[in-house]
């Protein structure tokens, strides 16, 4: 739908090294199962007729298997392992009745200036009899907390100020107002949304961006291997009463190259990323551009990511196992700074790719997003954190700023929500590897680091997992570790297709349809 294939000039993924391929076309058929021993072999011979091997104390040994080929033996199991349980999972996602979360959760905001309460529309059930309320309380638009408590309908007016006021949420200085002050060398800015035959979930974001007010910005729909033509419509439609839109189409698939099309395009000096399934608050652009005057030499720029809705069990569990919320204050990163164990390779302590905005001349240098991560591709996510890392590593900062709000719309259903904490797990295991590949003194800092990942992956009280509830389903987190260990192989697998693909991509431009 999009017309020549292209590579975007300023975009270069070619100094990644490539990782030793182990696929089923290089294992040898005489590699023996470690699990079997001798006496389960001799019974087998004797029922075939064969002479069994014998095991007196005579018998001569025969020649041990070296520690290459133990190796290589080990990484063939775990690799069928990993596929055999992701291609279960992904045909039969769910079978019998999904596990049940509880009541759905409505989602609702506190003014401190005006104590009104407002609640969001839900979009998958209106109609949804609710349990708990989660109310984000905010004074003059910042985010300053978050209560939790039972769903009293029209009670929540006079019960939410009550609470706001137990917990001192109200001794908030409220002495900053709206709009932050922007410095002029972040303005023009650009806002870059890849998308793929999804204009519903488009069209909800659109009309959000259409709320922004500033003149001085652009938005920039990159639509990545369409099967359709809706996306371009619906863009072209808006475009012609509001000129600050503009299509783009990426043929090759994969957000990261969507990415870096729109990059490429960009004429801010700041640009922005968000995914199609999300909406921004009023106040997000003048708040996200505010984080790189919070300090010197900063690169990037994160926000926070609340639930849109918490309407299906799916969405609650997301959430239990973390959502992509960072918390309520600000924090400014460097590569000096040690915010845990596993810091700087535990990227999503920075924040999410669905909410980021980047200095342009820094993301250029750095060479943009890496083209073998991220959905469209067999990594199928990382692209984000591993540019993150990347902006850490080299002496740039980043800044999550929780003021920069946008909403997210969950997977609604269990099945769907499986396939993406293993494409998180993949994603996260094939970033790793793009990195330890560059240099083996990255090698060597991400394999210090793998005991206390696992630690915080697996241990019941780690900060991941503290938040999980009682009934939280343990098949969540083995389907996270699955994908961890298949995406080793999911990288080989997306850099033999890369090598493959050769030189019939030429560079180009991107087709542009701006109206």
């Amino acid at each position: 739908m999009c017309g020549q294939e292209h590579i975007p000039a300023a975009i270069k993924a070619d100094s990644l090294a490539t990782p030793v391929r182990v696929d089923d076309a290089s294992i040898p058929a005489s590699i023996p199962s470690p699990s079997v021993d001798v006496p389960t072999m001799n019974a087998a011979r004797s029922a075939a007729g064969t002479p069994a091997r014998r095991t007196d104390s005579g018998a001569q040994p025969g020649p041990q298997p070296s520690p290459a080929r133990r190796l290589l033996t080990t990484l063939v199991g775990w690799y069928r392992l990993a596929v055999l349980c992701s291609r279960v999972q992904g045909r039969h996602r769910v079978v019998g009745q999904e596990p049940d979360a509880g009541r759905p959760v409505r989602i609702a905001e506190y003014e401190l200036t005006t104590a009104l309460v407002t609640a969001r529309a839900a979009v998958g059930r209106p109609q949804a009899t609710f349990g708990e309320v989660r109310v984000l309380v905010r004074c003059h638009g910042v985010p300053v907390g978050q209560l939790q408590i039972p769903d009293s309908g029209d009670a929540n007016d006079v019960e939410v100020p009550l609470l706001v006021k137990k917990q001192g949420l109200d001794q908030h200085d409220c002495s900053h107002t709206w709009p932050f002050a922007v410095s002029e060398r972040r303005s023009p800015a650009s806002v870059v949304i890849p998308t793929r035959d999804r204009s519903a979930s488009l069209g909800r974001l659109i009309t959000s961006l259409r709320e922004v007010a500033a003149a001085d910005i652009e938005f920039l729909i990159v639509d990545n291997a369409p099967a359709t033509s809706a996306t371009r419509d619906l863009v072209e439609a808006v475009s012609r009463t509001d000129g600050r839109f503009r299509y783009l189409c990426e043929p090759r698939r994969g957000a990261a190259r969507a990415r870096n099309t729109g990059l490429a395009a960009a004429e801010g000096r700041a640009i922005a990323f968000l995914d199609d399934d999300t909406q921004v608050d009023q106040h997000w652009l003048p708040a996200i551009l505010s984080g790189f005057e919070a300090a010197d030499n900063v690169g990037c720029v994160t926000g926070l990511v609340l639930p849109d809705e918490l309407t299906t069990s799916a969405q609650i569990w997301f959430e239990q196992y973390g959502g992509f919320g960072k918390g309520f204050e600000r924090r400014v990163y460097d590569r000096w700074t040690r915010a845990s164990a596993l810091y700087p390779y535990a990227a999503g302590a920075f924040g999410s790719g669905n909410n980021v905005a980047f200095d342009a001349d820094t993301v250029r240098e750095l060479g943009g997003f890496n083209e073998l991560l991220g959905p469209g591709t067999p990594t199928h996510a990382g692209e984000d954190l591993e540019l993150f890392t990347r902006t850490i590593r080299s002496g740039h900062r980043i800044v999550y700023e929780p003021s920069a709000i946008v909403y997210h719309t969950h997977r609604q259903q269990y099945g769907e929500l499986l396939d993406q904490l293993r494409n998180y797990g993949t994603g996260l295991s094939a970033m790793l590897l793009a990195q330890a590949t560059a240099s083996p003194r990255e090698l060597l800092e991400i394999m210090r680091r793998v005991p206390a990942g696992l630690l915080f992956l697996l241990l019941p009280r780690s900060s991941k997992n503290v938040s999980r509830g009682p009934r939280f389903p343990a098949e969540l987190v083995l389907t996270e570790v699955l994908g961890i260990a298949s995406g080793p192989f999911a990288y080989a697998r997306a850099r033999r297709t890369e090598l493959g693909r050769g030189d019939r991509n030429r560079p180009g431009e991107a087709e542009d349809h701006a109206r």
